[in-house]
């Protein structure tokens, strides 16, 4: 017999290997699913895309215009203010996509559960992919930046590979763990909501580190923020900035790792009662 230590390591290794296991043999259905579902979004409008790039341009121009008033048109980290708010923007902004929308990824599709068997632990993978599919015009946006102000000896293709699977990872391991607790409980849906419209002022996005480096332990918490390491990350490969040590590295994946284990768990223990909550 299993103590409740070795059963509580049972059950968490039997939902990792449940949600792996369901991943792989829906794989198909999942890249052809989010393949429909940025089709769909993109054919309700005249613009379709089109309406991404005006409200990103729009956002693009807003903070460039604050920045400016704030601090002047002076270098961040040696990089020019607009690029480096630009690819720090951009980089946010499909994080920013994927945090509003895959938390209510499982609420939001309640009638396949109801119609069909379907595997709902694959629905947040879904969402992540499908808003990724929409918004791959912003990585060819954001070299077309770097590449306008002259940067592209510092554009490192491998290593913005690298940081972007890092980004989708992460996403995925964060649907899983908060759609999850949003299906089941509606006063944690609104902290939530709360919760995610200040995470971008905890994102070196307006700021950076130079602004904090007298401050260890602010420095220490800001980075704890697993988005944060994905922002640096991404400006490196493309503007040699601010670089990341192993440490940090290390710090990330425990993180990354940690989610998906959660999520896991809970999309296990919790997917045969969804529609009684939903």
């Amino acid at each position: 017999m299993f103590n409740a230590k070795e059963r509580e390591h049972y059950f968490m290794l039997a939902a990792v290997r449940y949600v792996l296991l369901e991943h792989y043999n829906n794989a198909s259905r999942i890249w052809k699913l989010a393949r429909d579902n940025t089709k769909r979004q993109v054919m309700r409008t005249t613009l379709g895309v089109g309406w991404i790039v005006f409200h990103d341009l729009v956002y693009f121009a807003v903070f460039i215009i604050v920045r400016y008033l704030i601090a002047g048109a002076r270098e961040i980290n040696g990089v020019v203010f607009i690029v480096y708010m630009l690819v720090g923007l951009i980089t946010w902004f499909f994080m920013s996509d994927i945090i509003s929308s895959c938390a209510n990824s499982i609420k939001r599709n309640k009638a396949i559960m109801y119609s069909i068997n379907f595997p709902t632990i694959i629905l947040p993978t879904i969402e992540v992919l499908a808003i990724v599919y929409k918004r791959l015009f912003s990585i060819g946006l954001m070299l077309l930046v770097v590449w306008a102000f002259g940067y592209t000896d510092y554009v490192q293709p491998l290593l913005l590979l690298y940081y972007f699977l890092s980004m989708i990872i992460l996403m995925i391991a964060f649907s899983l763990t908060f759609s999850a607790i949003t299906a089941i409980s509606h006063d944690f849906e609104q902290l939530y909501r709360a919760f995610t419209r200040i995470l971008i002022y905890s994102v070196p996005i307006l700021w950076s580190f130079e602004q904090v480096h007298g401050n260890r332990w602010a420095e220490v918490l800001l980075k704890m923020n697993p988005f944060t390491y994905v922002v640096i990350g991404i400006r490196h490969s493309l503007l040699h900035t601010m670089g990341i040590g192993w440490d940090y590295t290390f710090f990330f994946w425990t993180v990354v790792t940690t989610l998906f284990c959660v999520g896991s768990f809970l999309q296990y223990k919790l997917r045969k009662y969804y529609a009684d909550y939903i």
